[in-house]
């Protein structure tokens, strides 16, 4: 599940609120599914302790609360920026290879694939 890793980013961000957000939505979905890959494997860890410390027990639990009644859909429509708080647009540069760059370095280089460069491919 990809909620949790974008809590775990914007955790390091310092942006609590929206990673106690995050990761309570996740953990409410995998509950509602009944389970999920363990966050051990995923790699990432549940971010309030740190928020507890950063932004106080009433403001995380505020957020767990909010996390934690948002229906999948509503999950993923706050973690792109659709509803709530928006997260700040970074300008996107053109990647040497002619694939787009994300500075955040959270996305991957995302080469553009012409008649000729797809020809050229080796297949498999």
């Amino acid at each position: 599940m990809v909620l949790e890793p974008l809590s775990n980013v914007d955790a390091a961000e310092r942006d609590f609120p929206r990673a106690v957000r995050l990761w309570a939505a996740a953990q409410a979905i995998k509950e509602r599914v009944g389970g999920g890959a363990p966050s051990e494997m995923m790699q990432t860890v549940d971010p309030s302790p740190a928020a507890v410390e950063a932004i106080g027990e009433q403001a995380v639990s505020e957020a767990w609360a909010a996390g934690q009644a948002m229906s999948p859909a509503d999950a993923v429509a706050y973690a792109i920026g659709a509803i709530g708080l928006r997260r700040p647009t970074r300008r996107r540069r053109q990647h040497r290879s002619g694939g787009d760059y994300d500075p955040s370095g959270i996305c991957h280089v995302i080469p553009s694939l012409t008649p000729t460069t797809a020809r050229s491919m080796p297949t498999s």
